[in-house]
């Protein structure tokens, strides 16, 4: 009888101060998950920026020295994206697009830098018009695109600057 009185008398942890300690770590293991997820889609924004930025430097390097964009053949359907087929991938073109956008030949653009360091479109060579991991230009505006676009926080993202 001694003896239970003993173990009562000592001091520990009681049930109460686990449960709250094991619901704060749920609470703070969740924090971190979520920020992790908010880094993870921020850097693939990121990267799709430092993409197009760098294509955009170097279609307009090969614009000024060769007098036309880096594309396939100008006149070619199956390099050519008309406005109205890509509305149902890419909302909201710009109003002052031309009708007509084209997929860059990156392949005239790896003479001019180390274009293997891109992280998206490496589609690039393929002749499929329904292919979407590839940058396309506008011909009136040269805004470069990326068709496949990248999602964070609930918006679809194609180009540098907007949301679209």
């Amino acid at each position: 009888m001694n003896q239970r009185q003993g173990i009562r008398g000592e001091k520990g942890i009681t049930l109460l101060t686990l449960v709250i300690t094991v619901a704060l770590m749920v609470i703070l293991t969740a924090a971190m998950v979520n920020n992790s997820s908010t880094s993870f889609h921020l850097s693939k924004l990121t990267k799709l920026q430092n993409d197009i930025e760098m294509l955009n430097d170097r279609v307009e390097f090969y614009y000024v020295r060769e007098g036309k964009l880096p594309l396939y053949k100008d006149d070619s359907p199956e390099y050519v994206l008309k406005k109205s087929r890509l509305s149902q991938e890419i909302e909201g073109l710009a109003a002052s697009d031309g009708e007509d956008y084209y997929i860059i030949n990156i392949g005239l653009l790896k003479e001019e830098a180390n274009m293997s360091d891109l992280n998206y479109g490496n589609k690039w060579n393929s002749t499929s018009s329904a292919e979407t991991d590839k940058y396309i230009i506008n011909g009136k505006t040269h805004i470069v695109y990326y068709v496949q676009g990248i999602n964070f926080e609930g918006e679809m993202y194609h180009t540098v600057g907007k949301n679209i």
